[in-house]
């Protein structure tokens, strides 16, 4: 791929004779590292109190705590790993022997690598456009994952330091999408457009500064591209006895000392990468509880046995839908029975289901007895298969009619309902003689699961099984009054603390989710992003100190999509199917496309919306994005409703206005058979949500060569990288990010987009197959979901004491 003229960026920003001294930083910090995801480690520097203190003198705000996210691990000869900072994530960064901010919102590639400075180890770390290296002592292990390395030759080479004192990006022309100049360029596409070639750079003033941590130079190799890194990597610390800890799968559990070590070979790619695909965001996958067997390191004994899994759910399509909690439970399910687990959901069964998808439905079990305030609630049960996943669906006989609302969701009881499912789950594995391994509980309809199962099922026998929890959408928490807790059999002075049930905003208030968070053994949320979002900013909605309390069983597992269902090679609701091989047949469907909209047929880009419209999707910029669209020479087509009257109305304003417009049609309403039809023919799709814990449509627009254009949130900053500013390999590369929720944000992302679409069709190409050739199907979230059932399956079942 050609190397494309950079941006004119200043190679360092200008000293400031103002900034504030610091002491030395490497004498009293220490470095941290973590599995964060699949592929992906966590750096985390720290600084010790008393700096701490220090630092919050001199620059007027809280201890600086860089996390930093280590994308790729490159260990071929010589090893390198190359970083970005993590959104939002890094407030300061150590340089020398001062501090220096990037303001929140910095990107920077760096390689890290370790030296040597006064008898011991420090990482350095050298940002790839200013040429700035920072050192970080080693010195202070912690009791997480500590990196070490063996003896580095020590040669004299050359040194830059220069303060940095704004964001460094990777500056790339918005009309053509390249990567940074490596020593081994990405290949080139068969025909490229024509590149001006880049201007010549003035050369640097040769410097020979020494970077200072303690008292000693830091060396490198200097022919190496990076630092050396010619060891292993030393995995150690400290834990409670008893505590298991994740290694790529293997279960580890930490001996009588209460000490652990690893060695890992650098140069060993399989052990690396079976460490990268650890279980998501803590090594620690477990802690010690009195009274626990200690058990020598190796793989836990039933690792490799099948498991008895029932997920707890309010939704599974396509036969109970509202969301997008229905596909997550469907999908999982499907793809850990494929893989050897016996699965059964339990839900509601409600009257608006979609029978005609179930199975073989049949009464199953009949006068199952609930207890309930102070008598007994008769449900029946009935069983049948969606899709070949084994269902069951409790049917309660009351005045109450729980589930007889001819909805899903939306009841002023919405509490009181699903208190007394969770009730009536339990008491049918109970009385079925059921005692799976594990209860896959998902949002705040499920949080009385694990309550009701330590506080009062545990005792009766129900002893091995554990409960993950899955936040799909923290803020819905589920907030009633103490009632449901007397209802349902369980003690309100017990469990209205705040270390338990009671809302950490209202007193007065049960909240269901928080339950299930403090009595889960392990909680995930549906992406990595977003788990970090709900500890650290207000997507928290007032649980942020809460989910941090518990970190040490937290942690995001992307979700996936059906490929089978959301498949262009195969679909049958698109008038022409395709593939990577065969996309010029994309073509057909936007003819089909634009017959049935009554669009304007010619060499229009079309830019799409497949969404509901609330204020979560963020319709304010939806509706920017439609002119903006159009006034850029662009198609647009919008397919949603509005649940919110007024938005609704204001959607419908919009389609009168454009309704003879030859570039626009909006469909208020859904259609399943169209929003295929649209993913099929659309060369963009616009989503700029307000926050978005996974989001499937980009996921599902790329699988169909559709451009994703999105906020960076949630779910969407995991699974789309920007075109021009990712610090990934072209070829991962499959889309437009931005983070401003503003109309010039929208158009500095939709812009680049349709401006390559235009200028460089081939560059366009590409981004469409690299996101028709990622995976994301339900493979690799049903491993991570697998190791984490495993894990929790040594916990005893305490409950909270």
């Amino acid at each position: 791929m050609p190397e494309s003229a950079p941006e004119s960026v200043p190679e360092s920003a200008p000293e400031s004779a103002e900034q504030p001294a610091f002491p030395d930083t490497a004498a009293g910090t220490h470095l941290t590292l973590y599995p964060a995801s699949a592929g992906t480690l966590m750096l985390r520097w720290h600084l010790e109190p008393g700096l701490a203190e220090e630092a919050r003198a001199a620059f007027g705000r809280a201890a600086p705590v860089a996390t930093i996210r280590l994308l790729r691990l490159d260990v071929s000869a010589p090893p390198r790993i190359q970083a970005s900072a993590s959104v939002g994530a890094i407030e300061h960064w150590s340089d020398g022997d001062a501090l220096y901010d990037y303001g929140g919102d910095g990107e920077f590639l760096a390689e890290l690598g370790l030296g040597t400075a006064d008898g011991g180890w420090v990482l350095l770390a050298r940002s790839n456009r200013c040429r700035s290296v920072a050192a970080t002592s080693l010195a202070r292990p912690e009791t997480k994952l500590q990196v070490t390395s063996g003896p580095v030759a020590e040669q004299s080479t050359e040194s830059v330091t220069e303060r940095v004192t704004a964001p460094v990006r990777c500056p790339i022309p918005e009309s053509v999408t390249a990567t940074e100049p490596d020593p081994e360029p990405e290949p080139e596409p068969e025909s490229e457009p024509e590149q001006k070639s880049a201007p010549a750079k003035k050369p640097e003033p040769e410097r020979k500064p020494e970077v200072r941590a303690g008292s000693g130079p830091l060396r490198r190799p200097a022919s190496a591209q990076g630092f050396e890194l010619d060891a292993e990597l030393l995995v150690h610390g400290g834990a409670a006895p008893g505590t298991l800890l994740d290694l790529g799968g293997h279960a580890y559990r930490v001996g009588p000392g209460g000490r652990f070590s690893f060695r890992l070979p650098l140069r060993e790619r399989a052990l690396i990468l079976r460490l990268l695909a650890g279980v998501p965001h803590l090594p620690v996958l477990s802690r010690a509880r009195p009274g626990e067997g200690v058990h020598g390191p190796g793989r836990d004994s039933n690792q490799d046995s099948s498991m008895h899994i029932i997920i707890a759910t309010p939704e599974c399509a396509p036969v109970a839908k509202a969301g997008g909690l229905g596909d997550f439970a469907h999908g999982l399910s499907r793809e850990l029975a494929l893989q050897g687990h016996r699965v059964e959901i339990v839900l509601p069964r409600y009257d608006s289901l979609r029978l005609d998808r179930i199975d073989g439905l049949r009464k199953v079990f009949a006068d199952l007895w609930v207890p309930y305030h102070d008598g007994h609630v008769r449900c029946d049960v009935e069983h049948g298969e969606v899709d070949g996943i084994s269902c069951y669906f409790i049917e309660p006989h009351s005045e109450q009619a729980f589930f007889r609302r001819g909805r899903i969701y939306g009841e002023p009881d919405d509490p009181v309902r699903f208190a007394f499912y969770a009730r009536a789950l339990l008491e049918f594995l109970f009385k079925s003689g059921r005692q799976p391994d594990i209860i896959h509980c998902n949002d705040w309809q499920t949080g009385l699961v694990p309550v009701l199962l330590y506080e009062v099922y545990a005792r009766l026998g129900m002893d091995r099984t554990r409960v993950c929890f899955t936040l799909h959408n923290v803020g819905y928490q589920g907030w009633t009054d103490d009632q449901v807790l007397r209802v349902n059999g369980l003690d309100v002075e017990r469990l209205m603390t705040a270390d338990r049930l009671r809302d950490p905003g209202n007193p007065d208030a049960v909240n269901l989710l928080k339950g299930g968070i403090v009595f889960s053994n392990f909680v995930t949320t549906v992406s990595p992003r977003y788990a970090w979002e709900v500890q650290h900013t207000e997507q928290g909605y007032g649980l942020q100190s809460l989910l941090l309390q518990y970190d040490d069983k937290f942690g995001g597992v992307l979700n996936g999509i059906d490929g089978d269902m959301w498949n262009p090679q195969t679909d049958p609701l698109i008038p022409a199917p395709y593939g990577p091989e065969t996309l010029e047949r994309k073509a057909r469907n936007r003819s089909a496309l634009r017959e049935r909209l009554r669009l304007a047929d010619g060499p229009k880009p079309v830019v799409s919306v497949v969404s509901r419209l609330d204020r979560q999707k963020g319709v304010e910029l939806i509706r920017h994005g439609i002119f903006y669209a159009l006034e850029q020479g662009c198609q647009f087509v919008l397919l949603g409703s509005a649940l919110e009257p007024a938005l609704q109305a204001e959607f419908a304003q919009i389609a009168r206005e454009l309704e003879t417009h030859p570039d626009c049609h909006l469909e208020l309403g859904y259609d399943e058979e169209l929003a295929h039809l649209i993913y099929a023919a659309a060369d963009m799709i616009l989503i700029p949500s307000v926050y978005e814990p996974c989001g499937l449509t980009q996921m599902i627009a790329m699988r169909y060569g559709c451009v994703p254009v999105v906020r960076r949130v949630g779910g969407l900053a995991d699974t789309v990288f920007d075109a021009n500013y990712s610090d990934r390999p072209f070829a991962e590369r499959n889309g437009y990010v931005f983070d401003d929720f503003t109309p010039a944000g929208l158009e500095s992302a939709l812009g680049r987009a349709i401006g390559l679409w235009r200028r460089h069709p081939e560059y366009f190409r590409q981004l469409r197959l690299n996101g028709m050739r990622a995976d994301h199907s339900w493979a690799q979230p049903a491993q991570h979901y697998q190791a984490i059932y495993r894990h929790i399956r040594v916990q005893r079942s305490d409950g909270v004491d």
